[in-house]
């Protein structure tokens, strides 16, 4: 179903002064918004439905309002954003981005709206069950993505750092000229349906990378690079995917050059941005796509399900902002980020460290900002303002694949872990994380990148061992799918 705003308004993933507050509807089929929705039920009649939107996340609001317009149980509905920049501005978990994104009226109409459209792709979906089959398939993207917050690294132990880079999920990437590429996850990974009669019904994918090629600066609304992969499929196979994203917290969509992945610097990051970049990357996840949708053999499955609504402040500390997250990323630096994106080791922020948490505290070495200024409980109550205490949280088994969900930004380390965690518990032959799911927390850094205190670390509200209680929690989920 078509998502796309059909007049100007905010865009969801650029704060004020810094993005567009008047974005128009795009004219390029390409840029257009939508939402896919798979629905699935196995031969004892468990039922889960995925459902992919080209938002800069799900929202806990609109996730309960799909799911009861569908007349699904909560725990039926995994409704994940795509995480574009450029998509429309509504309310999320944190207070932050809502005001940054929902300034205009209208935000009720706008929610109902988008209810209503996502919940006719889920709607569809159901009506649309028919005997058939499915399958989980993975592939490689080269040449996407820049780990930005690699300096993070430099808290992990050296054996740990090696581990990844021989095990992980950049393994592939084997000579030392290319060992920069193997900071990120490259695996794309595809959920694709078909009917009796073998025809493909449709597929939904997630991938690890930033979908902000565009950039802030961007005049309309945008699906960003994913919307050009799709294009790219529907152009060599006539069917509906939808795109999501994985562990993307720290990824940036910058071009890695094929005779070496040489990356351009850090700070070329926001100068690349744009249509071409978009164009190009989608490009190469389209070809992707299409590749991997050429083995897919989808055949009779097994579902497991297991959804908790996961109560955060019981076992973390209150929610705070760090000073670095008013630098923003570096492919979205604000004017601040000379200095606060170096984090602790940069001269300012030492300078502000009588504000910083003592040693000891669950979210030391965090500097705060804003600390104590309590938004107005009617602005709370009609915005959603406000970081909410509890989050959705699902575990879904397909088969041999799991999937875990995350409701904000993992970054790939986090990712990883959950992924390892999520093969531990239930045995099963692969597993993948599903990020921007359910609602927006900001980010999920590991407790080692936390310690750094850059932007992501910043923008992970409740602490150091906020991502260890995250994977606890998921953990109980996976096994009672396993």
């Amino acid at each position: 179903m078509d998502i796309t705003p059909t007049r100007r308004g905010p865009t969801g993933g650029w704060a004020i002064g810094f993005g567009t507050l008047r974005a128009k509807p795009p004219s390029h089929p390409a840029e257009k918004l939508f939402a896919t929705a798979i629905a699935l039920e196995d031969g004892r009649g468990e039922r889960v439905v995925f459902a992919n939107a080209d938002l800069h996340c799900a929202s806990r609001p609109i996730w309960e309002a799909v799911a009861a317009e569908a007349g699904l149980d909560p725990s039926q509905l995994v409704l994940s954003g795509s995480h574009t920049h450029n998509g429309p501005g509504q309310p999320y978990g944190g207070w932050v981005f809502a005001l940054s994104s929902t300034l205009p009226l209208g935000l009720g109409r706008h929610r109902r709206w988008l209810v209503e459209r996502i919940g006719d792709a889920v709607n569809r979906a159901i009506d649309a069950l028919s005997p058939g089959g499915a399958t989980v398939v993975r592939g490689v993207v080269d040449g996407v993505g820049n780990n930005r917050a690699t300096p993070a690294w430099s808290h992990y132990p050296a054996e740990v750092v090696d581990d990844f880079l021989t095990n992980g999920p950049g393994r592939h990437v084997a000579d030392e000229e290319r060992k920069a590429a193997r900071f990120r996850d490259p695996r794309i990974t595809l959920l694709v349906a078909r009917s009796d009669d073998g025809a493909q019904r449709g597929a939904l994918a997630w991938y690890g990378v930033h979908p902000n090629a565009v950039g802030p600066k961007h005049p309309t609304f945008s699906a960003d690079l994913y919307g050009w992969a799709r294009h790219d499929v529907a152009d060599a196979a006539d069917m509906p995917i939808g795109f999501g994203g994985g562990s993307a917290g720290d990824i940036s969509p910058q071009t890695l050059a094929d005779d070496g992945h040489m990356m351009p610097p850090f700070e070329a990051a926001a100068d690349a941005q744009g249509s071409k970049l978009a164009t190009e990357l989608g490009g190469r996840i389209g070809s992707a796509v299409v590749e991997l949708l050429g083995t897919a053999e989808p055949t009779a499955f097994t579902l497991g399900v297991a959804h908790d609504d996961w109560r955060a402040d019981d076992v973390l500390p209150k929610p705070i902002y760090g000073m670095t997250q008013l630098g923003a990323g570096l492919d979205g630096p604000t004017n601040l980020w000379p200095q606060l994106e170096a984090g602790i080791h940069s001269p300012r922020v030492k300078a502000m460290a009588k504000r910083e948490f003592p040693p000891g505290d669950p979210q030391h070495p965090k500097i705060p900002w804003l600390n104590g200024i309590k938004v107005p409980l009617t602005a709370r109550r009609i915005f959603d303002w406000g970081i909410p205490g509890s989050y959705p949280l699902h575990v879904v088994r397909v088969g041999g694949h799991v999937f875990a969900t995350v409701p904000g930004e993992p970054t790939v380390m986090n990712g990883w872990r959950i992924e390892q965690a999520m093969l531990a518990a239930t045995g099963a032959d692969t597993a993948s994380v599903i990020g921007y799911a359910g609602d927006y927390c900001a980010y999920w850094v590991t407790p080692e990148e936390y310690l750094e205190q850059r932007y992501e670390a910043g923008s992970t509200v409740f602490g150091r061992e906020a991502s260890t209680e995250l994977r606890k929690a998921l953990e109980r989920l996976a096994s009672l799918v396993g």
